[in-house]
């Protein structure tokens, strides 16, 4: 947990340095955040239940599983579109097309959304 929000605070410090800006530091600060929260989501998973009465178990048991999948997603989505975006680098080598950003998220949103 610790060691995820000190990469977000090294992106976030290093953004102008080239090397973090051709790793994408935006997708890596998205990634950190999917590691926080499948960690949030082990911490909850950690929680006893015998001390839980009904209706706060059947709440708790949905927000454990939403937020491991939603936290999978959310960390293995931008290292995907990554190499999408490589991917598409190298078979328009020609043509010189670029992927921003801006599109990656675009299908991060849509990944989380389905």
């Amino acid at each position: 947990l610790i060691l995820a929000i000190l990469f977000v605070i090294t992106w976030s410090s290093c953004r102008k340095n080239n090397i973090i800006k051709a790793a994408s530091w935006r997708l890596n600060i998205v990634m950190c955040v999917g590691a926080v929260m499948g960690y949030v989501s082990g911490i909850l998973f950690g929680i006893d239940e015998a001390s839980a009465t009904a209706a706060e178990l059947d709440i708790l048991c949905n927000v454990r599983l939403w937020i491991m999948d939603i936290s999978f997603t959310v960390l293995f989505m931008p290292l995907f579109l990554k190499t999408y975006r490589i991917s598409q680098v190298f078979n328009t080598l020609l043509t010189k097309k670029k992927i921003d950003d801006k599109k990656l998220f675009a299908g991060l949103l849509i990944c989380i959304g389905i």
